[in-house]
């Protein structure tokens, strides 16, 4: 049995997200529709008073589902993991 690596997550199609665990590929299809409404419309809910402290505490950081991508670099360190968070 092989195990899976990062360049496995690159290699799926656009409409699939994946995560790695122990050496193995977890894969599905990204949500739907109604899914994403949703979620859009609770972090604009919860946005106003927790983000930005308008009528509540501020301050929070609320992200809707990250992704994280790494990127492997050559520096005169050798070779080096960097993250970088953003969405699709």
């Amino acid at each position: 049995m092989s195990t899976a690596a990062y360049r496995d997550l690159e290699n799926l199609p656009a409409r699939a997200i994946g995560e790695l665990f122990d050496g193995q590929l977890h894969a599905q299809s990204r949500p739907a529709f109604p899914h994403v409404h949703t979620q859009s419309s609770v972090g604009i809910s919860l946005g106003a008073p927790f983000h930005h402290g308008a009528g509540g505490p501020g301050g929070w950081i609320i992200i809707d589902e990250p992704e994280i991508h790494f990127k492997l670099d050559l520096d005169a360190r050798g070779w080096v993991f960097r993250a970088a968070m953003w969405s699709r």
